[in-house]
Order: C-alpha cells, then structure tokens, then sequence
C-alpha cells in the first residue's frame, strides 16, 4: 500500500480506505463472506461491521 500510495500521491490512509470500498462492489467476495461461519468478526477486522450492521450482505454494496 505504501507505494502504491507514494506513486498516486494519496496517503496509505487514503488507499486502504479505496481498496475496502472497493470490497463492496465483489459480488464474489460479498458472496463468499456470507457463507463463512464468522463473517462478523471478518467485517469487523476489514472495517465494514457498521456497514454491513442490521443490513444483508447483498445490500451492503448499495452504501
């Protein structure tokens, strides 16, 4: 992510938060989350709980 970061001129901050936001658009790996057994913790250690809190997965996408 660091140089990633250096070549875009964005912050290693910036980057994560591009790269998690484009989780959400992963009809796959949305899918896959949702069949894996603690798919709560998972979001919770990527950043996406709150988004994906009172919501199904396949909706999460839409925020």
């Amino acid at each position: 992510m660091k140089y990633y970061a250096e070549y875009c001129q964005y912050t290693e901050s910036e980057v994560v938060d591009m790269v998690l936001k484009n989780l959400l658009t992963d009809d796959g790996f949305l899918k896959w989350i949702d069949g894996v057994r603690n798919n709560k913790r998972m979001l919770r250690k990527i950043g996406l709980e709150e988004a994906a809190e009172g919501k199904n997965l396949d909706l999460i996408r839409k925020i």
